[in-house]
């Protein structure tokens, strides 16, 4: 938890995507692509019982409001 106090959190992370063939219209493809993701969410609290008032970290526990971004670039080539 980033931020006990508004039971938000978030993350990034980056790596390298190796693209082999595909189908369709990317058939052939192939090249590395560097992909980064990052997601934002608000949790809620827990409602009940001696931890009421908590943010509710349980992996049940749906987001009061979230968002997610995937961009990439790199270089891609057809065969």
């Amino acid at each position: 938890m980033n931020n006990t106090t508004t039971c938000s959190f978030s993350f990034t992370v980056s790596g390298p995507v190796t693209l082999v063939n595909g189908s369709g219209s990317c058939k052939g493809i192939s090249g590395t692509v560097e992909i980064t993701e990052s997601y934002d969410a608000i949790l809620p609290r827990i409602a009940t019982g001696k931890h009421k008032g908590q943010c509710n970290e349980s992996s049940s526990a749906t987001p009061v409001a979230s968002v997610g971004n995937i961009s990439g670039s790199g270089k891609v080539s057809f065969s």
